[in-house]
Order: structure tokens, then sequence, then C-alpha cells
């Protein structure tokens, strides 16, 4: 049986090898590619064959609720919007953010996160 050799052309792990990095920092790599649903689906692959089909039940969801990593002032300021923005106004200044900055129409993953997170932050999501 041959084996294929994957080595990661960009991100924190470039130039590596996935077979030379440790569990842990596969599953660091796993959420780097959160924003790549094809190099996802190949390293959920990949996971399974190295650590068994339950990695998946360690890893924990992403928490809910308010997030505290950006304030109200951050969140508007990303958005462009001002204080009293109403809950249409944030939603109308993200959908129009979001169509220009998301990883699918050629943006960057961690703009369109950052703005994601402003939206939650004004809606308390």
């Amino acid at each position: 049986m041959s084996s294929i050799h994957w080595r990661l052309c960009s991100g924190r792990f470039a130039g590596r090898g996935l077979d030379i990095l440790s569990d842990s920092e596969l599953l660091e790599l796993h959420g780097e590619c959160r924003g790549d649903a094809d190099s996802l689906r190949v390293l959920e692959s990949y996971l399974d064959r190295r650590l068994g089909a339950d990695w998946r039940k360690a890893q924990s969801p992403p928490p809910r609720g308010p997030r505290t990593d950006m304030t109200r002032d951050e969140a508007l300021s990303v958005l462009g919007l001002s204080i009293g923005a109403t809950d249409e106004e944030i939603r109308a200044a993200h959908r129009r953010l979001i169509l220009r900055v998301h990883p699918d129409a050629g943006g960057s993953a961690d703009l369109a996160a950052r703005i994601n997170r402003a939206k939650d932050v004004l809606l308390g999501v």
C-alpha cells in the first residue's frame, strides 16, 4: 500500500508535512482550515485515519453568547456605524461588508470573521 505525503502550502505550518505534526498541531491546523471547505474535508479525512473518529467528539463547540474579545465601540467602528444604530442598520452594514470581504468572493477569512464578530457583539448574540 502506498502512502501520500501532504506538505502544507500556507499558514502557520507551511512547508511541513501532516505526518510530522503532533496531534495537537493537527487540531490547531483544523481550526485554521475552517475557512477553506476543501482543505477542511481533506484534513478531516486524514484526522479520521490518524486519530480515529473520536477526535471529533473531543472538539468543543464555539462558546455561545456575547463575545468579550471586541468592545461595542470597536464593533461599531468595524461596521462603520455610530452609537444608536438599530438592529436593521447593523444587519444591513454587516451584509454590505461581508459581501465584499467574504473568502468565497476572494476576500480575507480573518476580516470576514471580524465583521461577523462585530455584528454578533452589537446584536448581543
